[in-house]
């Protein structure tokens, strides 16, 4: 009986921890897209150095891109069992390709360059984000599983000392 209990234990934990790495990975990319486009708003509008065609053009260039990670990201996530995956080097994979399309998104522009820049140093802290996010989960995830392991153990005796009543220690099962 205790192995069942066990086993529906571990079942719903692996099942809190695949619901943690997905609604992390899913603000992870929210707040990655929005981080993107304030910055190459911002940088657009202190220089404007660009035309508004140019600037549609790259923004569609980057939305392609941003659209492929996060394909990947949520690809790596949704197969059937995500528990016993490295997902930090599926998460490093993920923004190696990333940056590889972002440097060859065509930058005439120097201001283009500098966004591109940018763009690849928030990406790399997003994604050392989001594998802290997963190591952090499995860690937990791990613990409580220990934790159920330790109660399926037989009981050990421990043998206690009484406190002392006629002068002599009386040890007790």
């Amino acid at each position: 009986m205790n192995n069942n209990i066990n086993e529906q234990i571990q079942a719903k934990n692996r099942e809190m921890y695949q619901n943690k790495i997905a609604i992390d990975t899913e603000k992870n990319i929210e707040t990655f897209n929005l981080t993107i486009a304030n910055l190459i708003d911002i940088m657009f509008f202190k220089k404007k150095s660009l035309t508004k065609e140019e600037l549609r053009k790259y923004k569609e260039e980057i939305k392609r891109v941003l659209n492929s990670r996060n394909e990947s990201l949520l690809k790596n996530i949704s197969e059937s069992d995500i528990y016993d995956k490295d997902l930090e080097e599926l998460v490093n994979c993920v923004s190696q390709k990333f940056q590889e399309d972002v440097e060859k998104i065509e930058a005439k522009e120097k201001l283009l360059t500098e966004i591109n820049q940018k763009i690849i140093s928030e990406e790399k802290n997003k994604s050392k984000s989001l594998k802290n996010s997963y190591i952090e989960t499995k860690k937990y995830i791990n613990n409580v599983d220990s934790l159920n392991m330790s109660i399926d153990k037989e009981k050990v005796k421990v043998l206690q000392k009484e406190v002392q009543t006629n002068g002599k220690n009386n040890e007790v099962n």
